[in-house]
């Protein structure tokens, strides 16, 4: 509040019962007033026009009495009060970032939590500029529906995709709640880049970013790892993934501790299961792909990609009269 003035506000929200970390500075020199909600060791303050503030003020100098309100009409309580003339005075705590972690061997991704802290958040994007994003191949929050990062039903009670998935974008938001990452938890999302955009073994160039339960956005961590075995969900090695294979995964269902590649196996785990069904579901339609794994990936023509929907069409007729199997969708 600026007596006289009026008021400048946060997009932050104010929740009862939650703490808060503000800083407040009032810059003389620049005539600004500047608030930070939460700020950590990234933020910044080099005065008017370069700092990292979630909200600024004018200010004029004429009217000295100057406060920074909280929840107003509520109690509240302060506590550590610091007073410093540098923000580096302050020693914030290290920024609460994920880490994408991104196999450019075998376009495997996983989001995780090294940051020795729990992470409440909701929402994340992943950014290609070069299209090294595989929309099909990825397994979002939405998709896995698990317990602590619930399914929306389109209504903003849980995750749901956001936007148009596709090489150059990936991303979900929690619009009515959070969900926490505890420290070391990992989630997969499945085969969502695309090695050959690069070159297998290189790094890509993806941008992490990730919303906040405060409503802050960080930039996360993307990690480029490399190694592992190669899914391939051309079971027959004729170079194709088709519904030639699809048959082989249903014939080779329920194996386990035994299975190769031949049986259905598509991630070599030695078992048949609905974790290989959805590495042939992201592989479906491609051509070239052989037995050297994805290095030779391509895209199916439309009339190669016809007859293939048409061909599992057939396939899942033939298994719904088959009440021996169930339904693998």
């Amino acid at each position: 509040d600026e007596s006289g003035v009026g008021t400048s506000l946060t997009t932050i929200p104010v929740v009862l019962g939650q703490t808060y970390r503000l800083v407040a500075a009032i810059d003389f020199d620049g005539d600004e007033l500047r608030l930070w909600v939460n700020p950590n060791s990234s933020d910044f303050d080099e005065g008017t026009g370069s700092n990292s503030a979630d909200v600024t003020r004018a200010y004029t100098g004429t009217n000295w009495s100057t406060a920074v309100r909280l929840a107003s009409g509520a109690e509240t309580t302060w506590d550590n009060l610091i007073v410093a003339t540098e923000f580096s005075e302050l020693n914030l705590p290290a920024a609460d970032v994920l880490t994408l972690r991104v196999n450019t061997t075998t376009g495997a991704v996983s989001m995780r939590n090294d940051s020795g802290a729990s992470i409440d958040i909701n929402g994340y994007a992943i950014l290609s500029a070069g299209g090294a994003l595989n929309a099909s191949g990825w397994n979002s929050f939405q998709e896995q529906d698990l317990v602590s990062f619930p399914a929306g039903d389109g209504t903003g009670n849980g995750w749901e995709e956001t936007g148009i998935p596709d090489s150059g974008y990936l991303g979900e938001a929690f619009l009515l709640g959070n969900s926490t990452f505890a420290d070391q938890f990992s989630i997969d999302l499945g085969s969502a880049f695309r090695p050959t955009v690069f070159g297998q073994n290189n790094d890509g160039d993806l941008v992490f970013n990730v919303r906040l339960a405060d409503g802050g956005i960080l930039d996360g961590l993307v990690e480029y790892v490399t190694g592992g075995v190669v899914n391939d969900a051309d079971f027959n090695g004729d170079g194709n993934v088709d519904g030639t294979d699809f048959l082989t995964w249903q014939i080779g269902f329920g194996t386990t501790g035994t299975a190769s590649r031949v049986d259905g196996d598509a991630n070599n785990d030695t078992n048949v299961d609905g974790a290989d069904l959805a590495i042939w579901r992201s592989q479906f339609g491609t051509v070239g792909l052989g037995t050297g794994g994805l290095a030779g990936m391509g895209i199916p023509e439309p009339a190669t990609c016809v007859l293939a929907i048409l061909g599992l069409f057939v396939l899942i007729l033939g298994w719904i009269r088959n009440p021996m199997h169930k339904s693998p969708a």
